[in-house]
């Protein structure tokens, strides 16, 4: 098997951490902490069935490797939690006493979702197998539900106003989708098209639906009284009235999708120069007009993989 130069093909991407090699054995789950965020590798070997997870506060996890070998049944983690819903509004018991009812409590607005991290690979590709790449971002939290107003019972002589409902929270924003881009080269029997070998999550979370509003409090009722006169006549004195209505909490934004790019550097073997010529010379530019469309090709194809993951 030849040496993949892979270096040879892609410019580095900024100061790397110094790592000679990196396993991850099968059935295990590795976190990617910030001291490995970004890595330049000889080995980079992902046994069978192994989970890697990126961990809070990694952002972005670059890897080159001159030779990678990744096992069956691979998934990377990298997306972004959920945002916590908001918590309900307080609620008020009636009234013990003539007074106007208390206002219900706001709902508190959910917490956006957090992004999904981004993955840049440059990978000399010595054996793949299938792997799932999750860099969705987290859905939005559920505003909370305003707090019923007090209710006011009808006292003695009491004229009092039930309290207004609270207004329901803001529903949080969900996070965006992150990056995953994957440069390769091929070694010798290597399979070519890895996008069939991949399934990637790059959607942006779910909007948090705000929070409804509470109930208005109950005033005390109107009723007639006995005017202090001769006559004895009876005249009506209006009731304290219900509380104001609240407001249902504003719906949050749904995070944006991320982008994916997946392409094939170099199949790895030795560039073949076949002599043409003067009066059969190739159009100019014919050949890098190949290779762009055979590079659309390929994105074309794993963003309609991508369309089908995220129908599911």
């Amino acid at each position: 098997m030849k040496r993949i130069a892979l270096f040879a093909c892609l410019a580095a991407l900024g100061s790397h951490a110094l790592a000679a090699d990196l396993h991850i054995k099968a059935g295990s789950t590795y976190v990617i902490d910030a001291s490995q965020a970004n890595l330049s590798l000889d080995k980079f070997v992902v046994d069978d069935k192994a989970r890697i997870k990126l961990a809070d506060g990694v952002d972005m996890w670059v890897v080159n490797a001159k030779e990678a070998s990744i096992g069956y049944g691979v998934v990377v983690d990298g997306s972004g939690d959920d945002g916590r819903d908001g918590s309900n509004g307080r609620s008020n018991r009636e009234a013990q006493s003539c007074q106007d009812g208390a206002a219900g409590g706001d709902g508190a607005p959910g917490q956006s979702g957090d992004n999904g991290a981004s993955i840049h690979w440059s990978l000399g590709v010595v054996r793949f197998g299938n792997v799932k790449v999750d860099l969705s971002g987290g859905n939005g939290g559920r505003g909370g539900n305003g707090g019923d107003g007090q209710n006011v019972p009808d006292f003695n002589d009491c004229t009092a106003a039930g309290g207004n409902a609270g207004s329901g929270g803001a529903g949080g924003n969900g996070g965006k989708g992150g990056s995953f881009r994957f440069h390769y080269t091929l070694a010798d029997g290597a399979v070519d098209d890895l996008t069939n070998s991949m399934e990637v999550k790059i959607s942006g979370g779910l909007r948090g639906k705000g929070g409804a509003p509470g109930i208005a409090g109950i005033g005390t009722s109107g009723r007639y009284v006995n005017k202090k006169s001769l006559s004895g006549s009876r005249s009506w004195v209006a009731g304290g009235g219900d509380g104001s209505a609240g407001n249902e909490g504003r719906s949050g934004v749904s995070g944006s999708n991320g982008s994916l790019d997946i392409r094939l550097i170099n199949d790895g073997a030795a560039p073949q120069v076949t002599p043409v010529a003067e009066t059969e010379a190739a159009p100019a530019g014919l050949e890098d007009r190949v290779k762009e469309l055979e590079i659309l090709t390929q994105k074309l194809e794993a963003r309609i993989r991508l369309l089908e993951l995220d129908k599911k």
